[in-house]
């Protein structure tokens, strides 16, 4: 009798199983792409984005070695008062901070690095020199102002993940 009854309880209790489980589907988090584009010696960029999560793209269209470092300009600052901090000899103010930002992309390659962004004025910067030139290339122009904002910004989709 208990020969025959196992097979009927681990039957009924699979079944029971397969019918009270449930295929979770989520989505994955979309992360906007920023792309930006570097140049001898400019940054091709938008001026405006969305906060929160966010991956730069940097694409070396120039022929030298470029990278791109993103500094929040704190205390309610803007581009014209980093433009005015620049002219003077010294250390860089307090406040400036930096954020982060994708390594140095050879010419022709590409980079990418995600960072978090609050809102707030922040700056494009290259700054590495040139061979034999010790002149920041951010020096040269290589300097743009970025307004992070909610009521802006760039959407481009993410991907979507399925999970069991």
């Amino acid at each position: 009798m208990l020969l025959k009854t196992v097979p009927v309880i681990l039957f009924v209790g699979a079944a029971a199983f397969v019918t009270s489980s449930t295929v979770r589907v989520t989505r994955a988090a979309k992360v906007p792409v920023v792309t930006v584009h570097a140049k001898d010696f400019a940054f091709d960029a938008p001026k405006t984005i969305a906060p929160g999560m966010t991956s730069f793209k940097l694409v070396n269209d120039g022929k030298a070695l470029h990278h791109l470092q993103i500094i929040k300009l704190e205390e309610g600052k803007t581009f014209a008062d980093l433009q005015a901090a620049m002219k003077v000899q010294g250390p860089p103010p307090k406040w400036l901070v930096a954020v982060g930002g994708p390594n140095a992309a050879v010419p022709g390659g590409t980079v990418e690095a995600t960072l978090n962004l609050e809102a707030g004025n922040y700056v494009l910067m290259c700054f590495i020199p040139s061979p034999g030139d010790p002149t920041p290339h951010f020096m040269k122009g290589m300097v743009q102002p970025l307004t992070v904002s909610a009521t802006g910004g760039v959407t481009q989709a993410g991907s979507e993940s399925i999970e069991t």
